[in-house]
């Protein structure tokens, strides 16, 4: 359960399924646009440690970056 794509409609339904995912693992990556779900990270023991960038290739998707909980993986997301 180390990684896995979570996209939630409102902060309560994806804080709850962070609190699941992030029980059991100590490695998170999110979208800096995702206030709510970084606030809940650092407030639960996390810590920034890295800030990446997103590569994209041709016209970018109009992602809700905001409403993404966790990565599928470093190959996309």
């Amino acid at each position: 359960m180390k990684e896995g794509l979570i996209f939630a409609i409102n902060d309560e339904a994806g804080l709850e399924l962070m609190k699941l995912k992030y029980s059991r693992t100590d490695k998170a990556v999110l979208p800096s646009e995702n206030i709510g779900g970084r606030e809940f990270l650092l407030n639960n023991g996390f810590v920034e440690a890295s800030i990446g960038t997103r590569m994209i290739m041709g016209k970018d998707i109009d992602y809700k970056l905001d409403r993404m909980y966790s990565r599928i993986g470093g190959n996309f997301g």
